[in-house]
């Protein structure tokens, strides 16, 4: 089994930018930032199996269209019609204007991957 997923790079002025605007105009931004993943949950999912983690660096190069289609994706991006969306893009403009160099953004990840075999099936014929 592999659990594999991106987790934005938290060290730069756009990425507090950025940040700031998912906060300002996210629906339930902040419910999902709250429920990570983390590592107890990680292993408790592998019930005992073989598990290890592994990191690595991966980032994302966007121009304006790009970005907004990145926050777009995002299921706490206020979708048309909702009287956060119009503000979100336009703050989202304003920080890519800012931010950008050659017309790109760099959107820094750590990508983490957590792999092996999954420990016994607890149920009815198996009780943990």
């Amino acid at each position: 089994m592999a659990l594999v997923w991106n987790e934005r790079v938290k060290e730069s002025a756009f990425h507090d930018a950025y940040e700031a605007i998912l906060v300002r105009h996210g629906v339930d931004y902040s419910k999902i930032r709250a429920s990570r993943n983390d590592e107890a949950s990680i292993l408790a999912f592998f019930r005992g199996g073989e598990v290890r983690r592994a990191t690595f660096a991966h980032a994302q190069k966007f121009d304006c269209e790009g970005l907004q289609g990145r926050l777009m994706s995002s299921s706490y991006a206020p979708r048309a019609g909702h009287p956060a969306h119009e503000p979100m893009l336009a703050d989202l403009r304003k920080v890519f204007d800012a931010y950008q160099q050659d017309r790109l953004v760099e959107f820094p990840y750590e990508t983490t991957m957590w792999y092996g075999r999954l420990g016994r099936q607890c149920g009815a014929a198996t009780p943990c």
